[in-house]
């Protein structure tokens, strides 16, 4: 997006918010330009647009620069599902295939809900989902997929949130780093392994 692009934007949300006392001095205005034309100089100018006009309908104040990225990344990101909806994806699944047909369920789920069902086992999470019929504490079968989906869907949302040049630099820290994150990768694809034996 360029500046010219981003005074538009800007001017967008000026005008939609009049009683906006931030937004009524010139100065915090063009420091805005700059800030937004910053943060968003990699982004697709109609997206952010559009993020903008969505914000404007929905809320009654001013929108941050985060609430604009969470509302590009809903936009540019629909496989990464909201907890809710996929717990209930999963639970529909469990419910229609029963204990030992994951393999079709598998292929259904997104790449991200499919992982914490990997981690939790199939076999165990539907074991959990049985506990409530048979008098024992219903409903530990969500805490368990929740437990699991929940930080890794805040971790995806937060790095489609990042803007490309912010992401670059993070991944480029994160491997001069390298070793913690060469052994999680490393037992991830013993664990491949192992399936696939």
């Amino acid at each position: 997006m360029t500046k010219q692009e981003t005074v538009k934007v800007v001017t967008l949300i000026v005008m939609a918010y009049p009683a906006a006392e931030k937004l009524k001095d010139e100065n915090t205005i063009t420091a805005m330009v700059e800030v937004w034309a910053n943060i968003f100089k990699d982004d697709n100018p109609r997206l952010v647009e559009l993020a903008v006009q969505k914000h404007i309908a929905t809320n009654k104040w001013p929108p941050s620069v985060a609430e604009i990225r969470d509302i590009m990344v809903d936009v540019m990101h629909p496989e990464i599902i909201p907890p809710d909806l996929a717990w209930a994806a999963v639970s529909d699944l469990m419910y229609a295939n029963g204990r030992y047909d994951y393999g079709r369920s598998e292929s259904i789920l997104p790449p991200l809900v499919r992982r914490a069902v990997e981690v939790i086992g199939w076999d165990n999470l539907y074991e959990l989902h049985c506990e409530g019929s048979r008098g024992g504490k219903p409903g530990l079968d969500r805490v368990a997929f929740m437990d699991q989906y929940k930080p890794a869907y805040e971790r995806e949302r937060e790095k489609a949130s990042l803007p490309q040049s912010i992401l670059a630099a993070c991944e480029k820290a994160e491997h001069s780093l390298g070793e913690p994150r060469k052994a999680l990768e490393s037992a991830y694809q013993q664990r491949k392994e192992k399936e696939e034996l």
